[in-house]
């Protein structure tokens, strides 16, 4: 008799027991689904991002975005949907963007890797606002997390920086460099180039214009007629631009003048120039290279072309990196 009784109080606490676990359950679900429904489960949010180039081919350019997303919820939520996307904007230009489907959030934060292409069509384009606005672009990056178990979509601005360039310091030296004729009946140097400066003077789809200007000194005692300034220009080996001088002149005996020439920059160029800077983990050497044309007819020798020394710079750019201040150049 006791025995059963004891079976029938077991019973009846098990019976208890497990009732009480089932209305736990069940007040837990009731509770998540209402809290999902009035909005008191937390959407996941982007809480960082880190971007580096890893690739280029001769059409797009690969992005490896790493997202830190927050899940604010104890649960893991699937993003059934699409889905975590993102776009790259430069100077409001959309040059990429990316998307993963399919990502299982869990809770806390968690590392979505994405893979973005952008592409080098757009390189032109870009270029034009770059320079337009003095060598500067204002990259943001857009991130969008949609969820199906919360049916809720949330877009943000996850990266805003100024990305800085000085290309057009590549044209320019204050060093002096001798013109040497390289000719018996003349002594070397005939000239000297103490000075070139350089200015953006138009941007338009098909070219960039650079005008250029050198300080030249005659150290001679007789008038130096120059008869012309060339240029060519490479950009990590790839010919991007040519020009000639705009004004000739004879420089008088022991004075300077100054000779300008305009540089044109071929745009349709700069596709296949930027290939090279991502495989160079951003890095371009530029060449410019020039000729100075001289009338040596008084010393029986007619005209004749020296080319002084190249001028040789080389740049570097971080475009995703973190510099508090934005990416800038270093020359070398």
């Amino acid at each position: 008799m006791s025995g059963s009784n004891g079976r029938g109080l077991l019973s009846g606490s098990h019976s208890r027991l497990l009732g009480a676990v089932v209305t736990v359950v069940v007040l837990g679900v009731v509770l998540i689904g209402s809290a999902t429904a009035i909005g008191v489960l937390g959407m996941p949010r982007v809480a960082g991002i880190d971007n580096h180039l890893v690739g280029a081919n001769q059409t797009t350019t690969t992005v490896q975005s790493d997202l830190t997303v927050t899940n604010p919820n104890p649960f893991p939520i699937p993003l059934r949907r699409a889905d975590v996307a993102y776009t790259v904007y430069m100077n409001g230009i959309p040059v990429g963007d990316g998307q993963e489907s399919g990502v299982s959030l869990p809770a806390g934060n968690s590392t979505v890797e994405l893979r973005t292409g952008l592409e080098n069509d757009r390189v032109v384009e870009w270029w034009r606002s770059h320079v337009r606005r003095g060598e500067r672009t204002n990259l943001t990056v857009s991130a969008t997390l949609q969820s199906a178990r919360l049916d809720e979509s949330l877009s943000r601005r996850v990266a805003d920086r100024t990305v800085r360039t000085d290309v057009i310091g590549a044209f320019e030296t204050n060093e002096t460099v001798p013109v040497n004729a390289s000719r018996e009946v003349v002594s070397d140097p005939v000239l000297y180039v103490n000075e070139t400066n350089a200015q953006w003077a138009n941007v338009t789809r098909n070219r960039t214009v650079v005008r250029t200007e050198l300080r030249v000194y005659n150290p001679k005692s007789f008038a130096a007629p120059v008869t012309g300034v060339t240029y060519d220009v490479g950009m990590n080996g790839v010919a991007v631009a040519n020009g000639s001088t705009e004004n000739l002149t004879a420089i008088p005996a022991k004075s300077h003048r100054n000779v300008t020439a305009r540089v044109v920059i071929d745009n349709g160029k700069l596709d296949e120039w930027w290939v090279t800077h991502v495989e160079r983990n951003q890095t371009t050497t530029v060449s410019v290279d020039y000729a100075v044309g001289l009338d040596l007819s008084a010393y029986g020798y007619g005209n004749r072309t020296v080319s002084p020394d190249p001028i040789n710079r080389t740049f570097h750019t971080d475009v995703f990196g973190k510099q508090k201040n934005g990416t800038t150049l270093a020359f070398d």
